[in-house]
């Protein structure tokens, strides 16, 4: 999955911190985790203008199904909000691998004529 945030900064951002928080449904995963700004793979001081993050994060396989909201927000040396990205991802289940057997992933007989 990549994810794309571009924006404009009022002023340079020379610190702060970045907070992240990850829900299963309405189950919390990551609660409130704060990570310094400098410290990620983003080169302080940002500067003024423009701005563009794009990350790229691997999604596990077997994760399970469902829906899952992570929120991100951004606090400059000031503990200013520069930024907050919700994302909510919808993960579905892939759909059953038929065999020459007819049964599909985990033993599930696949109904149907043949």
């Amino acid at each position: 999955m990549t994810m794309v945030v571009n924006g404009t900064l009022d002023e340079e951002i020379t610190g702060g911190n970045m907070t992240l928080s990850l829900k299963y449904g309405i189950i919390p995963l990551i609660n409130s985790k704060t990570f310094d700004t400098c410290s990620l793979p983003l080169d302080c001081p940002l500067p003024q203008g423009p701005a563009s993050i794009n990350r790229t994060f691997e999604i596990p396989h077997g994760i399970p199904a469902g829906t899952y909201k992570w929120t991100l927000k951004m606090m400059d040396q000031k503990d200013e909000e520069v930024m907050c990205v919700q994302l909510k991802l919808d993960m579905e289940l892939p759909p059953p691998h038929r065999t020459a057997a007819g049964e599909g992933e985990g033993g599930v007989v696949l109904q149907g004529e043949h």
